[in-house]
């Protein structure tokens, strides 16, 4: 909780949250559903961010 009121945020692509039998409702509220996880990675790296994964 702390992470998040600094500032972080922690997206889900929709079609992997659809694959995964998910809805909204199911996941933290703090959760955003992005139309695509790759598309915001790209976008994320060619400002400077890192992406590691988990």
């Amino acid at each position: 909780q702390e992470a998040i009121a600094n500032g972080l945020k922690i997206c889900a692509g929709r079609y992997s949250v659809e694959s995964a039998g998910l809805d909204k409702g199911q996941l933290w509220s703090f959760v955003e559903i992005v139309p695509s996880a790759t598309q915001l990675i790209v976008e994320l790296q060619s400002k400077g961010y890192a992406y590691m994964k988990a």
